[in-house]
């Protein structure tokens, strides 16, 4: 079986209003392969006053270049390729989620068959570290509110088919060891949470029926459970947030001089995924989940619809007084 190739450039960051930018694609378990881009346009606070982001133990800067994201993230190449996966555990809208060695591959289930964790360069994770500096005659560092004011998950202008693609794409916030937000799209829900049920049947050879377990004709097999039984997603649903006039507080960037603990910054680990468990009207051809020739949701998607398909993701922070 061929596993699907996502071909993902790493993210771009523009700084001053720090913005943060991410591109990756998806295709469904194994069969289908995408692209992405992105393109960032940051401005600075002020003359004095800027938001900052660390691009190496020595330097901080208001503008990250690809690569420069790239290092962060630990990827060595401009396009890696990417497969579907899952937390592989029920995960809250404000929850934490696994390390990346524990992410599953898309069918991964509880039959020991056909368990098997995802590779976590699957997974791009990688860890933002944000200050607030004035700089005076001698620089410091200020408390302020680090403020989500925007983020955008949608597909790339280009697409000409699976308008709805974007919506299997999840970014994670994790802020210090104690805030946690979960985040998908979807345009077309007015549900400020969206929840993907992470396990089920599947029809993964399209021949109308349900997977079973491993054996021969006159063996006592059985459907298979794909996931972990009972397991959830449930997501803020960025579509209904608003951030630009009700940006969401992560947290608190430190205080201090130039000596202090407050000059590495707050860090913020940004994890994006593709969700395989995420379900499209979009199924092929004689599946179990094709029901009188009109798609049903589904694991399984349709790769006449979104093979080749691209989508963008940008993140927007702002520094601003507490309250």
């Amino acid at each position: 079986m061929k596993m699907n190739k996502i071909i993902i450039p790493a993210a771009a960051l523009a700084m001053g209003i720090a913005l943060v930018g991410s591109v990756s694609s998806t295709l469904a378990w194994y069969q289908y392969s995408t692209k992405a881009q992105a393109a960032f346009i940051g401005t600075s606070v002020g003359q004095s006053e800027n938001l900052e982001i660390q691009k190496t133990p020595e330097k901080w800067t208001s503008n990250l270049t690809n690569a420069e994201v790239n290092a962060l993230a630990g990827i060595n190449e401009s396009y890696p390729n990417l497969l579907p996966v899952t937390p592989g555990v029920s995960v809250a809208k404000d929850g934490a989620i696994p390390a990346k060695s524990a992410f599953k591959e898309g069918i991964e289930t509880g039959v020991s068959e056909y368990r098997k964790n995802a590779d976590p360069t699957n997974i791009i994770q990688f860890d933002l570290k944000i200050r607030y500096k004035k700089t005076t005659a001698d620089s410091e560092y200020l408390a302020k509110d680090l403020m989500l004011s925007d983020l955008t998950i949608k597909n790339d202008a280009a697409n000409t088919k699976g308008a709805d693609l974007y919506k299997a794409i999840r970014v994670h916030l994790a802020v210090g060891n104690t805030s946690y937000f979960l985040f998908a799209n979807d345009n077309d829900s007015s549900e400020a949470e969206l929840t993907t049920q992470t396990y089920g049947p599947l029809d993964t050879n399209n021949d109308g029926f349900y997977d079973k377990t491993i054996g021969y004709q006159w063996d006592n097999t059985t459907e298979v459970l794909y996931g972990v039984n009972n397991s959830t997603e449930v997501a803020n649903n960025a579509h209904q947030l608003d951030l630009n006039n009700h940006p969401i507080k992560l947290g608190t960037l430190p205080a201090g001089d130039k000596d202090s603990a407050a000059k590495d910054g707050l860090n913020v680990k940004v994890t994006i995924w593709i969700e395989g468990w995420h379900k499209f009207n979009g199924v092929p051809d004689g599946n179990k989940d094709k029901v009188s020739g009109e798609g049903s949701p589904s694991s399984m998607w349709d790769p006449q619809q979104y093979v080749n398909q691209k989508f963008n993701v940008g993140l927007r922070f702002q520094g601003v007084d507490a309250e």
